[in-house]
């Protein structure tokens, strides 16, 4: 089914499970209405994976840890309207190593 289709992309390129690969997918695709536009399951199972993706290869976080993060309390920010691009650049924000943000502090504070 297109479904089982989706979970084994994302497990290759997220490097998980094939469990934990639908189990992010499905968790996504139940906590938002739309993603990307799309309303129906597989469209919405498609623009996740490719978020996870996206972000995955140019921020400082893995696909694995997105879908984890989606996984976990997407449907809490859903629940609170944060579309999922929203929640998605959230969980990458929020994953800067502390020695680089302690930094970006300090700096800023020189500045002001």
């Amino acid at each position: 089914n297109a479904l089982s289709e989706k979970s084994a992309i994302l497990e290759n390129v997220g490097d998980m499970s094939a469990a934990d690969s639908a189990k992010a997918i499905i968790s996504g695709v139940q906590a938002y209405d739309e993603i990307g536009g799309y309303t129906d399951v597989i469209g919405k199972a498609t623009a996740l994976i490719d978020r996870y993706n996206e972000i995955g290869n140019t921020a400082s976080i893995t696909s694995a840890e997105i879908a984890k993060g989606v996984q976990a309390v997407g449907s809490v920010f859903a629940d609170a309207n944060t579309d999922v691009d929203e929640f998605i650049s959230l969980l990458a924000a929020g994953n800067i190593k502390m020695p680089i943000l302690w930094h970006l502090v300090y700096v800023h504070l020189l500045c002001v």
